[in-house]
Parts: C-alpha cells; sequence; structure tokens
C-alpha cells in the first residue's frame, strides 16, 4: 500500500531522523580502542576504532571505553588522564561487544606503557569512586613519585590491573579516596623521594587496598606499602599478600611501614617472606591492625608461616597470576585458613578472590588474596598438652596439640571451639610475638600433665605457664567479656607498656591467674603485669608479683597501668611490684577503677603512690587492705592527684611517704573516706585512727608457708582486732560478693569486717585443705580435700542462688583421714552459691567457706548435660518448637517446650554433634 505525505510531514520527518542521528552521537555508552585507531574515527565499533586518549576525553560520565588486547604509549613526555564517571576496561580479544564477554584469564593484555614519565596522572580532575580503570598492565612508567598511576586530589577506582617495573614506585595517592581492588604490583623500583615502591599514601584517610599483591618491589623505606604521616591518613589495607619485597634503608619495612601520625586499618593480609616484615611509629593515634600473618611479628597478630603451596614461585609453573597453580595459594592447615576476621561489614571486599574462587568458603574470610575451601572438625573443646611429642588435630588429650599456638589458631579458624583447655608445662609463642585471648573461647589452665576431666583441674598444683618471648606474653583487642583466661601463670613478658598482658579496646574476664616478673621498659615504659588502653577487664582472684614498671621518667603502674580504663578488681593480690608511680597501679586519662577485697602489700614507688597513683575520674576502694607500701614522694598506699576517691571498709597500716602522708596524699580531688582503719586521722563516719598493727602477723603477711590466701596468711585479723565487725552497716552497692579475699563467708558477726579478710573463729570438725568449683557445660563440679577427719561423719552439700539461702543437694559420706571428694550438680543458672555443711558423728557441725560459680546463659537457652548419654535438659524462657539438627545439617528432631526445664530422651540418636535452633537462637551438645 502506497503512502502519500505532504511536504510539510516530510519535512518534519527528516528533521526527525537529523535529531536522532545528532543525540544518538551524543549518548553514545560504548567507545571501541585498538593499538592502530586514528583520533577522526568514531570509536562506535571494533571496526572504527578511536586512539585511548581520544575516547577518554570524548566520553561522557557514564560511558564505558573498550580497549583491545596490544601496547599503548602516549608519545614523550606525556600521560594518560582518566575522566570522571568513565569507565575503561582493559583485556579485550577485540570481538566482544559487552563486557560480560570479555575473558580476563585469557591474557588478552592490554598494556599502558610509559614514554619517559608517568604512565597516568589524574590531578586534580575531580575524580570520584565512579571513574573506572580495569584490567590493564600498566608498566614502565618513570617519575620521582608514583611512576606508574598519581592520584593528586583525584579518586578513582583501579581494579584488575597489574603494576609492573614502573620507577620511582607504582602508584602514589595524595589526598585521595582511592580504591584498588585485585591489583598485581610487581617489580617496582622506589628511591629516596618515593619512600615506597608499591603504593605510597600521604592524606588520604580514605584510600582502600584490597585483595592485592605485593610482589619483588624494592624501595627505600618500605617495599609494598608506604603510608605517610601527612595526616589524615588512615587507608584500609584489607586482605593483601605481600611476598618477595625489600627495603634497602636500615630500619625499614619490605612490606608495610606507617609513619609517626597514620592510623591505618589493616586486616585479613599476609606479610611474609619479604628481607624485613613491618613498621609502624609510635603514635598518638591508634592503628587497627587485626588478623593479620606479619613476618617479624606486631602485636595481636601471628607471626607463623602461613604455607603457601611453593613460596619460591608465586605464579606457579604457567608464570600467570591468578591461576589455578599460583605458588602462593594456601596448602590445606595454614593458619591463614579461616583466620581473617569475623566481621567483614564494610571492608568492601570483591565476590571472588584474585584466582576467581568465591569469598568466604569457610565460617570466616582467609587472610590474603586467595580464599580455600576449608571444613571444621566438630570439635567443641581444644586440648594442649606440651608434654606430648607430637601434636595431633586437638579433639582429645590423646591427640592434644603441643602448643597454645595450634589451639588458638584452630580456635580462631572454627566458631564451634569455645574452650580450650591446657595442662601444666611451659607455652611459650614464636619471638617477639604474643597469645591473644579470642571471642566466645575460655581458656584453662592447671590440668594434670597428660590431661584429665575438669574435676582434676588445679592450677596451683599443675601449673600451666604462659612464658613471654621478647615481647608482651598475652595482647588483647577488641574482645569483649565473652573472652576468659583462668588457671595461667603469665611471666617473662617484657614490652614498652604492658609486660605480662596489653589489653586495648578489650575487656575479657581475667581469673585465677597469677602475674610474676613481668616488665615494662626501663625508661618510662607503664604497665609492667597488664596494661590497659580503652579497656575495662573484670579481674579476680589473681595474684600480682614482682613486676616492674620504669622506675625513671613517667613509668607508672608496677602491676596494672589504666589508661581511659575502668576495670574491676577484686579477691586480688598486689605484692612488691615497682614503678616510679603507682607501685602497685597507676590510674590516667578518664579512668575509674573499682578495687574491692584486694589486698596491696610490700609494693614501692620511687615518686608518688606507693600502692596507687591516681591520676584519672575517679577510683573505688572497698573492703582493701594496704600495708608496708613505700613512696618516695607522697602518699604511702594512695596518691590522689585530683579525681574523686571513695574508700570503705578499707585498712591502712605500716604504709611510708618520704614527702608525708602515710595513707592517702590527697590534691585537688575529693575524697570520702569512711569506716576505716588509718595511720592519719581522716574525716568521716566510722573511721579508726589506729595505734597497733591490726593483724595476727604483720611481718609476715603470706604467712609462714608464702602463699597467699591461706590458712596461716599474716593478714588475717586477730579475735581482738579493732577492725572486726567494724565496718560500715550497709553493704549495699558495693558489690563485694558473700566471701571475703580467702572465700570464707562475709559477714560474719553483726558486721562486715574492715580490709580484704573476715574474722571467722568456728572450728571445724575436719580439716580442709581445698574447697573450689568450676562450671562446664551447665553443671558444677565441686572439689575439696581433707587433711585429718577426726570423728567425722559426712558433708552436706548445699546450694544458694542468692548467697543466703541454702538448701541441701545431698550428703557426702566421711572417706578417711587425707581424702579427696568431688560432687556434680546440674547449674542452669548463671549464677549460684555452694558451701559444705560438715557434720561430725555426735551431729555438730560448721559450715566450709562459701564459693560461687557463673556463666552466661545467652537469652534464657541453656542445655545440661553436655555431654549426654540417654538425656538432656532444656531450659527456656517461653514455650516453643525448637529443632534438632545433626552436624551436616539434617532435621533429626523436633520438640515442643514449654516454659522452664524440659527433660528430653536422646537414646535414639547417634553419637555426635547436634545443634538445637529455636526463634533464631542457637546452641549445641554432645550425644556419647
Amino acid at each position: 500500500m502506497t503512502q502519500n505525505f505532504t511536504f510539510l510531514q516530510r519535512l518534519t520527518i527528516v528533521f526527525a531522523l537529523f535529531l536522532c542521528i545528532v543525540s544518538g552521537s551524543q549518548a553514545q555508552t560504548k567507545w571501541f580502542v585498538t593499538p592502530t585507531a586514528l583520533t577522526t574515527a568514531t570509536g562506535n565499533s571494533w571496526g572504527d576504532p578511536i586512539d585511548l586518549q581520544t575516547a577518554i576525553t570524548t566520553a561522557s560520565a557514564g560511558d564505558s571505553v573498550f580497549v583491545a588486547q596490544g601496547l599503548y604509549q602516549p608519545p614523550g613526555g606525556v600521560w594518560y588522564s582518566m575522566k570522571e564517571g568513565v569507565k575503561i576496561y582493559g583485556g579485550f580479544a577485540g570481538t566482544e561487544l559487552t563486557l560480560g564477554e570479555r575473558d580476563l584469564t585469557a591474557q588478552h593484555t592490554s598494556i599502558l606503557k610509559g614514554n619517559n614519565a608517568r604512565v597516568i596522572w589524574n590531578n586534580n580532575n575531580g575524580l570520584t569512586a565512579a571513574a573506572l580503570l580495569d584490567g590493564f598492565t600498566i608498566r614502565e612508567g618513570l617519575a620521582n613519585t608514583g611512576g606508574g598511576m598519581t592520584n593528586s586530589s583525584s579518586s578513582p577506582t583501579i581494579s584488575n590491573c597489574t603494576f609492573i617495573a614502573n620507577g620511582g614506585g607504582a602508584v602514589w595517592i595524595g589526598n585521595s579516596s582511592t580504591k584498588m581492588i585485585k591489583c598485581i604490583i610487581e617489580s617496582n623500583m622506589g628511591n629516596s623521594i618515593n619512600y615506597g615502591a608499591g603504593v605510597n599514601l600521604a592524606s588520604s584517610g580514605n584510600a582502600a587496598v584490597i585483595n592485592c599483591i605485593f610482589y619483588n618491589n624494592t624501595g627505600y623505606f618500605a617495599g609494598g606499602v608506604y603510608i605517610d604521616d601527612i595526616g589524615p591518613v588512615s587507608p584500609k589495607i584489607i586482605n593483601c599478600t605481600f611476598i618477595g619485597n625489600t627495603a634497602t634503608v636500615a630500619g625499614g619495612a619490605a612490606g608495610i611501614y606507617c609513619q609517626s601520625r597514620s592510623a591505618p586499618t589493616i586486616k585479613n593480609c599476609i606479610v611474609w617472606g619479604n628481607n624485613s616484615g613491618f613498621f609502624i611509629w609510635p603514635s598518638v593515634n591508634i592503628p587497627v591492625i587485626t588478623n593479620n600473618i606479619i613476618q617479624g611479628g606486631v602485636l595481636g597478630n601471628l607471626k607463623v608461616d602461613p604455607r603457601f603451596v611453593d613460596i619460591s614461585n608465586p605464579k606457579g609453573p604457567d608464570n600467570i597470576w591468578g591461576t589455578a597453580d599460583d605458588g602462593i595459594l594456601l596448602k590445606p592447615g595454614s593458619p591463614a585458613l579461616n583466620g581473617g576476621a569475623a566481621d567483614i561489614t564494610g571492608l568492601n571486599l570483591p565476590n571472588t578472590d584474585m584466582a576467581g574462587a568465591t569469598r568466604i568458603q569457610g565460617s570466616k574470610i582467609d587472610m590474603g588474596a586467595y580464599e580455600s575451601s576449608y571444613s571444621c572438625n566438630a570439635y567443641t573443646t581444644l586440648y594442649v598438652d606440651s608434654s606430648i611429642v607430637a601434636s595431633g588435630d586437638g579433639g582429645s588429650w590423646a591427640t592434644a596439640f603441643k602448643t597454645l599456638d595450634e589451639g588458638l589458631i584452630a580456635a580462631e579458624q572454627c566458631p564451634n571451639v569455645n574452650n580450650i583447655w591446657v595442662a601444666k608445662g611451659t607455652y611459650q609463642p614464636a619471638a617477639a610475638i604474643a597469645f591473644s585471648l579470642l571471642r566466645n573461647v575460655k581458656i584453662y589452665g592447671g590440668f594434670p600433665t597428660g590431661g584429665g576431666p575438669f574435676a582434676q583441674r588445679a592450677p596451683a598444683l599443675h601449673t600451666s605457664i604462659l612464658k613471654g618471648s621478647g615481647n608482651v606474653v598475652v595482647y588483647n583487642e577488641s574482645i569483649d567479656a565473652t573472652g576468659l583466661l583462668d588457671g595461667f601463670t603469665i611471666t617473662g613478658g617484657a614490652s614498652t607498656s604492658g609486660g605480662g598482658m596489653y589489653n586495648f579496646k578489650a575487656s575479657p574476664i581475667i581469673n585465677n591467674c597469677v602475674f610474676t616478673n613481668n616488665a615494662a621498659a626501663a625508661n618510662g615504659g607503664t604497665g609492667g603485669g597488664m596494661y590497659n588502653r580503652n579497656a575495662s577487664p573484670l579481674v579476680s582472684n589473681c595474684i600480682f608479683s614482682n613486676n616492674t614498671a620504669s622506675t625513671t621518667n613517667t613509668g607508672g603502674g608496677g602491676a596494672l597501668w589504666n589508661s581511659n580504663s575502668s576495670p574491676v578488681i577484686s579477691h586480688c593480690i598486689f605484692t612488691n611490684n615497682t614503678a616510679k608511680y603507682g607501685g602497685a597501679m597507676y590510674n590516667y586519662l578518664t579512668s575509674s577503677p573499682i578495687v574491692k577485697n584486694t589486698v596491696f602489700a610490700g609494693n614501692i614507688a620511687g615518686a608518688d603512690g606507693g600502692a596507687i597513683g591516681n591520676y584519672g575520674d575517679a577510683l573505688y576502694v572497698s573492703n582493701v587492705t594496704f600495708v608496708n607500701n613505700v613512696a618516695g614522694g607522697g602518699g604511702g598506699a594512695i596518691d590522689n592527684y585530683y579525681p574523686a576517691l571513695t574508700v570503705t571498709n578499707t585498712l591502712f597500716w605500716g604504709n611510708t611517704a618520704s614527702d608525708a602522708n602515710t595513707d592517702i596524699w590527697m590534691g585537688n580531688g575529693t575524697s570520702n573516706i569512711t569506716y576505716s582503719f588509718t595511720q592519719v586521722n581522716w574525716a568521716g563516719t566510722g573511721n579508726i585512727l589506729g595505734s597497733s598493727s591490726p593483724f595476727a602477723d604483720i611481718s609476715n603477711p603470706a604467712g609462714t608457708d608464702g602463699i597467699w590466701n591461706t590458712a596461716d596468711d599474716g593478714l588475717k585479723l586477730p579475735v581482738a582486732s579493732p577492725c572486726v565487725n567494724a565496718g560500715t552497716p550497709d553493704t549495699t552497692g558495693l558489690g563485694l560478693g558473700v566471701t571475703d579475699i580467702t572465700g570464707n563467708p562475709r559477714i560474719v558477726g553483726t558486721a562486715i569486717d574492715l580490709g580484704a579478710y573476715e574474722y571467722n573463729n568456728l572450728t571445724l570438725p575436719v580439716r580442709l585443705l581445698g574447697f573450689s568449683g568450676s562450671l562446664y557445660n551447665a553443671v558444677a563440679n565441686l572439689q575439696w580435700n581433707t587433711d585429718i577427719e577426726t570423728n567425722f561423719h559426712y558433708f552436706d552439700v548445699e546450694k544458694s542462688i542468692d548467697g543466703s539461702q541454702f538448701q541441701s543437694l545431698g550428703k557426702v559420706m566421711a572417706k578417711g583421714n587425707f581424702s579427696r571428694y568431688t560432687f556434680n550438680t546440674p547449674q542452669p543458672e548463671p549464677g549460684a552459691y555452694y558451701r559444705l555443711k560438715m557434720v561430725d558423728i555426735d551431729g555438730r557441725s560448721v559450715n566450709s567457706r562459701i564459693i560461687r560459680l557463673t556463666q552466661r546463659t545467652g537469652n534464657d537457652l541453656l542445655v545440661y548435660p553436655n555431654p549426654a548419654t540417654s538425656y538432656i535438659n532444656i531450659k527456656v524462657a517461653s514455650a516453643g518448637s525448637m529443632g534438632i539438627y545433626a552436624a551436616d545439617g539434617k532435621l533429626v528432631k523436633t520438640l515442643p517446650l514449654q516454659a522452664g526445664v524440659n527433660s528430653v530422651d536422646i537414646g535414639g540418636l547417634h553419637a555426635g554433634l547436634y545443634y538445637g535452633l529455636m526463634n533464631d537462637i542457637q546452641v549445641k551438645f554432645i550425644k556419647k
């Protein structure tokens, strides 16, 4: 059919076609580039390609530039520049029409080569992350800084690129938020102007280098990354691998060098096999350096062989990066497997590793640029015993690990591990490195050689020693109260700060530990036993003895230094520690420690504060004994510069100070001193001005056996002591607990006694050598030993929830002299108190000391006993349904549960690990 148009209609159609042509040319979204293209071409196809810089310059934001394989080189002394919003892709064969058709593994290499100048210079040209360079090899550029690429006040994204053989360093990033992702930085040369051969960062607070490899680079201060102190410099270096790099100046770092004002975040990296590892200047800024393997060691990070497939041939036999034969893939059993941070939120990691493998394959990300498959054993408890000949898999005492390092690495890799049991012996980390606690992992020492059940654990008898190796013994970062260290002796640590333990943003629980003979640096070092920075650990039943901080300059806290920290210290002994300020403890900045039921005896400060130097916000002291502490300045016991000081039920005696104020030197702060026995007359309710020693034997504080917290302690109170029943009538809010420092009941008599010891005149029908308990898998295990059992009948084991009202759990009949007893009972409650009612054959009885056992019951969901044989008890807060799953994820049972405790028959289940899931809350149990 023929259609006739008027002249006006034909003119309109022609004009519309013209507009389409014009608008089509302006809206071109792809530009095609080849090495032989002309500047006069359209660039709209591979058949009519345009040259590279013209394509970049002509393209608009949102356009893509497809660059075919081949060599691209600007004129002499000229460089390429990127454009905002334009995405430049290399690696095309020259036939593809979409990005999805490009195959970077096919080695269609697009090379950008320097010509006596930088290869790429983005100089204040407004680039953001929307400007992308992807899939190129950038080589043989030359400049004083950033021979391969310089981004100055310009912040593009660089991905899948290789920087090789550039002079003056591969990349310089200044005042920029450049992101480099999955790049190879290889065989570049730095100089004394451009300090790093790989990547140099200055004033680049939001720059990031992610999933990259630094290999065989040679620089002045750094072969890999140099972070300047022109601030702010807080870049992220995430999941990178540094191998074979060299720093040429003494004191340099072939891997990563951090200047004094830098504060980088470095996570999940491997720095290994370089001529030196890592260096960071001491700084007021706080770097975050976690979950790395670092040659030479950095606190809190592993210093162990990452176990590459073949570090001597990093690219593998095919000599191509990012293929299946790469030599820096991880072997099975590598500590880098599953060793990265559990939380990768905000790290902006790509979905695949350098070789295209999926991230994450295990429960956590691997360290370094490669991800490997990994499966955890089903173990929830790991075992460590230094006496074994060779390490097993850690799943039992018979197959225990030989070193604690192995146990910590395995627990870090497998989130199902929540306990590590450590036998008697000495455990020492690699040279210049430290042990680190873990979230949700409880580490118990004190098991006998060869191991045994939890009931045989006795830290005082089976000493598990953590010994320093030229550094802090234990370094903790970002650990909360789910991390526990219990039953260890920490000794031989030496560091600038925190010889025994350094807690940074970490508040673990430390129980039943001995910190002895640890030292901070001799010139200005602080916190010989423990250093807390932005940390508030809970420390109980510990002994700090013979630890030293510096006795010159600003050295403080022979046993303990707190900076912006508010720990709770209870039932502890501080003795014979020395420092210039605060012989035992020094508090600084916004610190408000709580100290209760504790003894400070024989500590020495060269200047102020024989026991405690207080320069923080506040200090709370209740039922503490200060005896025989010495200050070369003011405050024989406490030097309080200006904070608020609260002292209650506390005993001061035998303390001395060269500048007077034998008890407390007060600066500009406020004090509230009540119900205390003092050497100086202090105004306050209930205070007693002492005239003679209130102790049983002040000349022998630990008693004739030399062991604290035993029956012969010289700091116990005699019946005639004025400190007996002299405490505050109301102990509400003091948080003292129900026992004194030895575990004897508080309160005996009409009121609480002063100091750490409560007077007890009860005569036992049997002599106990010890009464202790442990709580594991919701089962309380009570243990006690006896000496002579004259006319003795039985023990009645009693339990209380509130520490006041006790109920009988059962009788244990007498065995005779020198016997050992155990008693197990379920404890579904978060906390409970236990004591022994000891009954002789005439029916007379007295009670033992009280012990308290606690556990986390998260969300009121608890399973016990665990392991179990025929049944389990499941405690839930409200009625509902629970699914029971086997270790392989198969649902094997669905249970209707009522609020409270439910008894469930598991006799029909096969032996193994099971998971209970209710309302998205998971618990684990083992069927034996």
